[in-house]
């Protein structure tokens, strides 16, 4: 092991800073050794020659630089054991902490894969209703038979219902679907006339006929309306029994029909959409106000 005279040492440092020099290794206390020609020569932190001892481990002139650095940089430490991590920084007075994850709440009835592109959340008036939700209570018997198990279209319906200010459910009985098509049902129509202000006259209401009478709150216009069994036999609603004249509506396996069952409820449904249409067709745009 040779040492070399400062003046040596001093011209190898000009080297090492115009990078004249190849770097072979480095050290934990921030010398390196280069190689300059066939010679290796050792530098301190500071970038000064230390010494160009050819061995590998640090030498007695490294370890005197390195006692020099920890006296100006002396290490920082830390009050943990030798098993345990590293403790932790104290958060920062302007720091908040980090809110704690929500754990994700899976649904077992989800079937959101059966949502239609279009219809994966609908606001229906104030309320919201997920597809999820139409899956779930299509087959309830909240839901109409004619809607039962059809989510689209209750869909539909709530959508119709929201239109004449109808909430979700309540739209489901008010919504009537007659041969496939929705409409409002009679006692929809009858709060829209009212709502509109106009007056209603019942002359007669029973099982075999309905006549009544119908005034317009703004112009005073009248109108008398009726609708009979003879009415609902000429649709084809209905047969009559040949004995007592009374109606038959039977479907194909021989059960009995609405029309044979509750006769003075659907003649009364009829005489209502009858006036509505011809005397206050208005109550169906959606965009009249309600009378003061």
């Amino acid at each position: 092991m040779t040492d070399y005279s400062p003046d040596v040492l001093s011209k190898a440092s000009k080297l090492i800073a115009d990078n004249a020099v190849d770097l072979v290794d480095t050290y934990p206390d921030g010398s390196a050794k280069y190689q300059i020609g066939t010679r290796h020569i050792v530098v301190d932190h500071n970038g000064a020659a230390l010494c160009s001892c050819p061995a590998r481990t640090r030498c007695k002139h490294q370890a005197a630089a390195q006692h020099v650095h920890n006296k100006e940089h002396p290490p920082m430490t830390t009050h943990t054991t030798p098993d345990s991590p590293s403790a932790p920084a104290p958060p920062q007075p302007d720091q908040q902490p980090p809110e704690p994850e929500q754990p994700e709440i899976v649904d077992p009835t989800d079937t959101t894969l059966a949502v239609p592109n279009t219809a994966a959340s609908i606001d229906v008036a104030t309320e919201a209703l997920t597809w999820n939700t139409l899956v779930a209570v299509a087959e309830t018997e909240f839901v109409p038979k004619a809607l039962r198990g059809r989510p689209a279209a209750i869909l539909a319906a709530i959508r119709l219902g929201g239109e004449y200010g109808l909430g979700p459910f309540e739209a489901l009985g008010a919504i009537d679907v007659i041969d496939g098509s929705p409409n409002p049902s009679a006692e929809l129509q009858m709060r829209l006339y009212r709502r509109a202000g106009h007056r209603l006259e019942v002359h007669r209401a029973d099982d075999r006929a309905v006549e009544i009478t119908g005034t317009r709150g703004d112009t005073g216009e009248t109108m008398t309306v009726a609708y009979t069994l003879d009415d609902a036999l000429a649709a084809g609603l209905i047969d009559r029994r040949a004995d007592d004249g009374r109606p038959i509506a039977r479907s194909k396996s021989g059960r009995p029909m609405p029309w044979e069952l509750h006769t003075a409820d659907l003649l009364w449904a009829r005489a209502i959409t009858r006036l509505c249409r011809r005397l206050a067709p208005d109550i169906y745009d959606r965009t009249v106000e309600e009378a003061p």
